[in-house]
């Protein structure tokens, strides 16, 4: 995995002053289908190296879980959040004014966790993480990101609600969530780097590539989406090598051409503007499902994970935090 390990060699050496390599103490939710870590210190699924604490899928919903079947923690368990701008403030941590949180280890952790707290509560499993980012020269601090997830027992996808505050005027906000599914890590027969089929948009279910992104195991079947319909205007994206920058997602890149692939799957979001005291707060989902294995062509992959995603969702909208 040459180009994997170039991109973390170059991570490690950006982020050697900010990265706290003390092992995570996660919160674990799980239901009938879904068992996911909550890594306390980043605010991401996961928790650091630690395996078979990262988000597992059990098809038969019988809430039996192995780790066999964990989609993040094996080999680099990188799930990753950024928040960029144009303000310099932004540069002071990082040469490209990418603020990130990875549950990766060795990658950049530079929004430091103010509050974690379990919500959860009868059948459904919740937890909130909120964290600060403060410039790395004057400590004056940037914004602050609160990361909701919640699901039922019964659902097969994971609702994340990202609220970001403004505590200093922020231009040329973008967001993005980005992550390396390797649900095929141990299956011994079509594991290797290359192992999942990646495609944005679902033809089956008639979603558009702007909405939808997914990794397919080739040889498990076990599939893992990146799906939105907040009105904040949103992209998805495959790249490989990986890439942290949210205006290539934006973009729409697609490096994997809907062939077998080790890449990051990701979807962005471009806020703009947003003022000191105001909030933007938008939704997105990591659905799991399946596929019937041979894998079919990618373009007409049908997911069971995001059946019943259509429903009505609250507006999202920028709000005015009262003085």
């Amino acid at each position: 995995m040459p180009n994997k390990r170039l991109f973390l060699a170059v991570t490690v050496t950006l982020s050697v002053l900010y990265t706290d390599m003390v092992a995570a103490a996660p919160l674990t939710l799980s239901g009938n289908f879904i068992s996911v870590a909550i890594n306390d210190e980043t605010g991401t699924l996961g928790s650091g190296n630690e395996t078979g604490l990262g988000l597992k899928f059990d098809r038969t919903g019988s809430g039996n879980f192995s780790n066999d079947d964990d989609f993040i923690s094996p080999d680099i368990p990188y799930d990753n959040i950024v928040v960029s701008a144009s303000n310099p403030s932004f540069f002071t941590s990082d040469p490209n004014g990418r603020i990130s949180n990875n549950n990766a280890p060795g990658f950049p952790r530079l929004i430091f966790t103010d509050s974690f707290s379990d919500l959860s509560t009868g059948s459904t499993n919740s937890a909130q993480w909120t964290g600060i980012y403060a410039d790395f020269d004057t400590n004056q601090e940037i914004f602050s990101i609160t990361n909701l997830y919640s699901f039922d027992d019964n659902d097969q996808r994971i609702r994340v609600t990202t609220t970001i505050t403004a505590l200093t005027d922020l231009t040329d906000l973008t967001f993005l969530r980005s992550v390396d599914p390797d649900q095929d890590e141990n299956d011994p027969v079509s594991f290797t780097d290359n192992n999942t089929i990646n495609v944005r948009g679902s033809a089956a279910e008639g979603i558009a590539a702007n909405d939808i992104v997914t990794a397919t195991g080739p040889g498990t079947g076990l599939t893992l989406s990146l799906f939105s319909d907040s009105e904040v205007a949103h992209n998805t994206g495959i790249t490989f090598p990986w890439s942290d920058d949210p205006n290539l997602y934006l973009n729409g890149v697609d490096q994997s051409n809907g062939e077998s692939s080790d890449s990051l799957i990701g979807i962005a979001f471009d806020i703009g503007t947003l003022n000191q005291n105001q909030t933007i707060s938008f939704t997105y989902d990591f659905a799991l499902g399946t596929v019937t294995v041979p894998v079919p062509g990618a373009a007409w992959l049908f997911v069971t994970g995001i059946a019943g995603l259509f429903f009505k969702r609250g507006r999202n909208r920028i709000n005015t935090i009262p003085a």
